[in-house]
């Protein structure tokens, strides 16, 4: 298939995505009551008003219709379309869980977790999305035995949807962090010459789009769950495929796109359950962009008659932060020795900033 065919077919599934989330805030008095995040005041909340959090409907739903415009208008068993087919069978158990807690708030972390390891798996079958080195010889060792190479995988890529929905906590920010993300891959796949790595790509960029405009600055409908979940899947998938048909790329390329994701998480599950002494369940406010938004908030003061809200203007920083480590990652794309200084300077960077940002705000970990 040639890409401005591709292209065209990406175009109109974001326009669907964008008709969707139209549809949904024009119609949201016939739904509010089951779709809307009514909750403004819990300790993790930064929105003002109930806002529809069923964003991820439209992402999917957009998603599906350019599955369907590659089969109707192109080969329906050619590369491209096959592979895009089978990433939407295996998001499909994800995004379900993560929709069904958006529309009742009573599905558990361990549920959920449950079914991204099952979309993780159904991937690695379906789609050969697997993790069979580190490029690191003495582990490499232990990923010869199938059994250890599946479940660090199904661990790994089970374990991505969660971090994005723990960063999706303001407007705009994981589906900008996911559309930074996606950008890189489908560069990467560019440079390589891997055309479907590349289709695949840029269909959900473009469906990401879609519900971009909705999304940030004004916040009039969040991705919830259900959409932080796909995207996160789709993302820690498409890395996979394309590090399986390019021996070139390095697997610690994806670890340091994913780096702030990552970081954010590691770093959660250690200060609830080893500084707070509290449940990995139990919500909190000290999340990196949480201290950021109590920074701006404490300088900018008030944000009425601004264009833009302390919320919106939250993910600034982290798009920044970000964007600078997708540069290095492409950059670095198959230097694994390179990627993994710059991971676990990351860390580093990721801690100190913390760290400062604790002190800036006056708050306590």
């Amino acid at each position: 298939m040639q890409i401005v065919q591709v292209s065209m077919i990406a175009i109109a599934s974001c326009f669907i995505v964008f008709l969707i989330c139209y549809l949904i805030k024009r119609y949201e008095h016939l739904h509010a009551t089951i779709t809307h995040d009514h909750d403004t005041t819990g300790i993790q909340k930064f929105h003002a008003v109930p806002v529809p959090r069923i964003g991820g409907i439209a992402i999917m739903a957009g998603l599906l219709v350019g599955f369907g415009l590659m089969a109707i208008f192109e080969d329906p068993k050619g590369d491209g379309t096959v592979q895009l087919g089978l990433l939407l069978m295996s998001a499909f158990p994800v995004f379900v869980v993560g929709l069904i807690e958006d529309l009742t708030k009573r599905v558990s972390v361990s549920l959920r977790l449950l079914f991204s390891f099952v979309s993780a798996g159904i991937a690695a079958i379906s789609l050969g999305a697997m993790i069979h080195t580190l490029n690191i010889s003495w582990l490499d060792a232990w990923f010869a035995w199938p059994p250890i190479a599946v479940a660090f995988t199904i661990f790994v890529v089970g374990g991505v949807p969660h971090s994005f929905n723990m960063i999706d906590g303001f407007n705009g920010l994981s589906a900008g962090v996911s559309l930074i993300m996606i950008t890189s891959l489908a560069y990467v796949a560019y440079l390589l010459g891997d055309q479907t790595v590349l289709m695949l790509s840029l269909f959900v960029g473009m469906a990401i789009l879609g519900f971009f405009v909705w999304n940030w600055p004004r916040g009039l409908i969040f991705m919830g769950d259900g959409g932080a979940y796909l995207l996160g899947f789709l993302s820690a998938v498409i890395f996979l495929i394309l590090l399986n048909r390019n021996p070139s790329v390095s697997p610690w390329f994806g670890a340091t796109l994913l780096g702030y994701p990552i970081f954010e998480t590691l770093y959660s599950i250690f200060r609830r359950t080893i500084l707070l002494k509290t449940r990995l369940d139990i919500p909190d406010d000290r999340h990196m962009h949480q201290l950021i938004y109590h920074l701006i908030k404490r300088v900018r003061n008030n944000d009425q008659g601004s264009w833009i809200s302390n919320n919106s203007l939250t993910s600034l920083p982290i798009w920044f932060i970000m964007a600078m480590s997708a540069f290095f990652s492409v950059s670095l794309y198959d230097n694994t020795r390179a990627l993994i200084w710059f991971w676990l300077a990351g860390i580093l960077i990721y801690k100190l900033s913390y760290s400062l940002l604790l002190w800036s705000t006056n708050k306590e970990c």
